[in-house]
């Protein structure tokens, strides 16, 4: 009985156009929430990034940051931890709720999982 009732979810939820499904509704807001975040912590790291300073800027008596701004810097990293855990979170539930074999699984989910976990790597190394 109770792989009936199962199968009948199944075919009730394959009717559904994926547009009118609210969990994959909701897992598109929160991937483009994400991105949009992603947007916030390219502005963290830009304002907090110690200063490039050539040689032209040296000789015109130029100043600037040798070192990261603290306060920016662990508000990216923490960021880009949530960013992580959230996406890595709607990926495993775009799996779970695929139809079929031939569905995508969001490359731009895949993007985002794979730029955050360089960022973080190479911030924390």
């Amino acid at each position: 009985m109770p792989n009936n009732k199962k199968n009948q979810q199944q075919n009730e939820r394959r009717r559904i156009p994926r547009k009118k499904d609210t969990l994959f509704r909701a897992i598109v807001a929160v991937n483009i929430a994400l991105w949009l975040l992603m947007l916030v912590a390219v502005t963290l790291y830009h304002q907090g990034r110690p200063d490039v300073m050539t040689g032209l800027q040296e000789y015109w008596g130029m100043t600037g940051r040798d070192e990261w701004v603290e306060s920016y810097y662990t508000w990216l990293v923490r960021l880009l931890q949530f960013c992580l855990v959230v996406s890595l979170f709607t990926f495993y539930l775009r799996i779970k709720r695929s139809r079929r074999q031939q569905d995508y699984l969001g490359v731009n989910l895949i993007f985002l999982i794979v730029i955050v976990a360089i960022s973080l790597f190479t911030l924390l190394v």
